[in-house]
């Protein structure tokens, strides 16, 4: 079994962990906190970053502000993949 199988393999036992857990990390989001892992990043540390992130951005969304999309658990509702709200000015500068 050559190298990248191995880490293939790992990842997807990882992701599978991940899911038991459901910690909602998207697969993308896996790889690279394991990533930061093998360079010697605190796993708790990340953890805790994780917890924060996900923290502010609901903040942000029961504000109503239009957040990007952080690493969290698929839910419903999720706002931040919607458009920002236009503004309602016309496009030919009267109100």
């Amino acid at each position: 079994m050559d190298e990248s199988e191995e880490r293939r393999e790992a990842m997807e036992i990882f992701s599978e962990i991940s899911g038991l857990l459901n910690t909602g990390l998207k697969q993308e989001s896996l790889a690279a906190l394991v990533g930061l892992c093998e360079l010697g990043v605190n796993p708790e540390a990340l953890a805790q970053v994780v917890k924060d992130l996900r923290a502010e951005k609901k903040q942000m969304s029961e504000a109503d502000v239009h957040v990007p999309d952080v690493p969290g658990p698929a839910s419903t509702g999720d706002r931040s993949l919607q458009p920002a709200p236009r503004s309602s000015r016309k496009s030919d500068g009267s109100k």
